[in-house]
C-alpha cells in the first residue's frame, strides 16, 4: 500500500478552475456514478431501451429515447430524465468548440478502484477541449500528475479523433472503458488501468436487426478495438484486442459477450494468418498450433443482468470470463456475481440504490482445487494482462476474492452522497507478480463520499478507511485515504 501524500499547496488551482465551462462530445465516458444511476433507473422504467453495460455510452442512442419518454413515469424517474437530459444539453451541442477543466489532490488514491472515478494519482491537473460536428469529432486533453506510480508526470489519456461512418464511428485516442454490468469492477475490461490507446469501432444506434432470425436479440451494440501496450514490457509493444456484443432482448434482460487478446509484439507472429487463428481460437499449445505461432494470451466470457420478475425492484447481474478455452468454449473461470435494488425516499428527497458483489479473480474459483497464479498470467506476455502495471480487468488483480456492499442517494437537486464496504483477500496464492499486494493481505475497506452541484460544476469529496491484516508478517496496519476533486459541467 502506498505511504502517505497530500500535496496542499496545489489546493490553490481548484479556485483557478472554478469556471462556468461546457463540453462537446459524442459519447458518456464511465466514471460518473449519479449520472450511471440514472441512466439505470431510466433504461428499467422502459424509457431507455438500448443495451447500457457497455461504456462509453453514444449519446445519440440515449436521445432517441429520451425523445420518446412515457408520460407516465414516477417522480423519481422524472427526476431522473431531467438530469440526463440536462447532461445532453450540456454534452451534445454541436460545432461548439468546449473545455475541459479538472483538478484533484488525494491522500493515498485508491488502489481498488471501482465505476467511480476517482484520483490515479496524489495530485492532478487536466485540461482539454472537445469539438464534435455532424461528421467528426475530437477532444485534446492533457494530464499533470505527482506521485505516479508508473513515472509517467504528462499524459494525454481521455484525447481521441473520431470519425462517423454510417451506424458506426471510427476513432483512435485512448478512452476509458468498461465492459460489464458490475459496480465495483469488470473482469475483462474497466478503468482499472490507464487507457490502451487503440483504434476502435463501435455502434452509435442500437436498432435491432431486421432480420427474423435475429430479430430477438432485440436493440444491440459492438465495439471493436485494435491497441498497443506499452514498450517496456517483457514483449515490447504488445498489441491487445477487444470485441464486445451487448444486447438486450427483453426489456428487462440485458447480455453482454466480450473477447480480449494480447498478441503480437517484439519476436512474436504478427500476420493476418495469425490474428486469423487468435479470432477463431486455435491458440491451445500442443492441440492447434506451437509455441512459435501461438497466437497470444486470450480471455472470453459473458455477462448479464435482470431485472427479477418480482414486485421489489430488485436486479441480479454477473460475469463470467475465461482465462483458458475448451471445445470452442471459455474454460477455467474467473467470476463476479452481484444484486441490487433501488427506491424512491421521500424523507430524504432522492433515490436510493443499493448492491452487493461478489467477486473472485482465482481461475476455477468453484471448485475445491483452485488454480493460484493463472488469471491475468501467461508465460510468454509474462507482464501478464496488465497495462503499465495494473491489471486490464479487475483491480484485485489474480487470486483475489472481495464481497462490496455499496449504497448511493442521488437527491433532486443533482447532489449524490454514496458508501461502500469491501471485505477483500488479496493475493491468496502468494504470487510476486501481483503489483496490488506482494503478499497475502486481508483487507476491510469503508469509503464515503460526496458530490456537490454547484453553477459552472461539481465540487467532489471522499474518505475511506482501510484495515490491512498480513498473513505473512502477521501484522495490522490502518490507512486513512481521501479525496478532493473539482470538475468543470460535463
Amino acid at each position: 500500500m502506498r505511504a502517505p501524500i497530500f500535496t496542499l499547496r496545489l489546493l490553490p488551482v481548484l479556485a483557478f478552475f472554478y469556471a462556468g465551462t461546457i463540453a462537446a462530445t459524442p459519447w458518456i465516458d464511465p466514471g460518473d456514478l449519479a449520472l450511471r444511476n440514472d441512466i439505470q433507473l431510466l433504461a428499467d422504467a422502459g424509457v431507455i431501451r438500448g443495451p447500457i453495460t457497455t461504456w462509453p455510452l453514444s449519446w445519440g442512442d440515449l436521445l432517441t429515447n429520451l425523445a420518446d419518454h412515457q408520460e407516465t413515469l414516477g417522480h423519481a424517474e422524472r427526476q431522473a430524465l431531467s438530469r440526463v437530459h440536462q447532461a445532453q444539453k450540456i454534452a451534445t451541442q454541436p460545432n461548439v468548440l468546449a473545455l475541459r477543466l479538472q483538478a484533484a489532490l488525494a491522500s493515498r488514491p485508491r488502489e481498488l478502484r471501482t465505476f467511480e472515478n476517482t484520483p490515479r494519482e496524489s495530485a492532478e491537473i487536466t485540461a482539454g477541449a472537445d469539438w464534435t460536428g455532424l461528421r467528426f469529432s475530437y477532444r485534446l486533453q492533457a494530464t499533470v500528475v505527482t506521485g505516479a506510480d508508473d513515472g509517467r508526470t504528462a499524459r494525454r489519456d481521455g484525447s481521441y479523433a473520431g470519425v462517423v461512418l454510417g451506424n458506426y464511428m471510427l476513432a483512435v485516442g485512448e478512452l476509458e472503458r468498461w465492459w460489464g454490468p458490475g459496480w465495483d469492477g469488470s473482469l475483462i475490461l474497466s478503468t482499472n488501468a490507464r487507457p490502451v490507446p487503440a483504434l476502435s469501432l463501435r455502434r452509435n444506434f442500437s436498432d435491432p436487426f431486421k432480420n427474423r432470425w435475429l430479430r430477438w436479440m432485440g436493440p444491440w451494440t459492438i465495439s471493436a478495438l485494435v491497441g498497443q501496450l506499452e514498450g517496456g514490457r517483457s514483449v515490447p509493444d504488445t498489441r491487445y484486442f477487444g470485441l464486445r456484443v451487448n444486447f438486450r432482448p427483453t426489456r428487462n434482460l440485458e447480455i453482454g459477450v466480450s473477447r480480449t487478446a494480447q498478441w503480437c509484439g517484439d519476436g512474436r507472429p504478427c500476420d493476418a494468418e495469425t490474428f486469423a487463428d487468435l479470432l477463431l481460437g486455435q491458440d491451445n499449445r500442443g492441440e492447434s498450433t506451437d509455441l512459435s505461432k501461438e497466437p497470444g494470451n486470450q480471455l472470453a466470457g459473458v455477462d448479464w443482468r435482470w431485472r427479477l420478475p418480482v414486485r421489489l425492484p430488485v436486479a441480479w447481474y454477473g460475469q463470467f470470463i475465461g482465462e483458458d478455452e475448451a471445445g470452442g468454449l471459455p474454460s477455467r473461470m474467473i467470476g463476479q456475481l452481484g444484486i441490487e435494488s433501488w427506491g424512491y425516499s421521500s424523507r430524504l428527497a432522492g433515490m436510493l440504490r443499493g448492491h452487493l458483489e461478489f467477486a473472485d479473480t482465482a481461475a476455477e474459483f468453484y471448485k475445491n482445487q483452485v488454480r493460484y497464479d493463472y488469471a491475468y498470467e501467461h508465460f510468454i506476455y509474462e507482464d501478464g494482462y496488465r497495462y503499465r502495471g495494473r491489471s486490464i480487468g479487475h483491480s484485485m488483480d489474480n487470486d483475489g476474492r472481495m464481497i462490496s456492499a455499496g449504497i448511493t442517494l442521488n437527491t433532486d437537486n443533482g447532489d449524490q452522497w454514496r458508501g461502500l464496504f469491501r471485505v477483500v483477500d488479496l493475493n491468496r496464492g502468494g504470487s510476486d507478480a501481483n503489483p496490488v499486494a506482494s503478499s497475502s493481505l486481508d483487507l476491510i475497506n469503508v469509503e464515503l463520499g460526496y458530490t456537490r452541484v454547484m453553477s459552472g460544476g461539481r465540487l467532489d469529496f471522499s474518505i475511506g478507511l482501510d484495515q490491512v491484516d498480513n498473513w505473512i508478517t502477521a501484522e495490522d496496519d490502518t490507512e486513512i485515504r481521501g479525496h478532493i476533486k473539482w470538475q468543470s459541467n460535463l
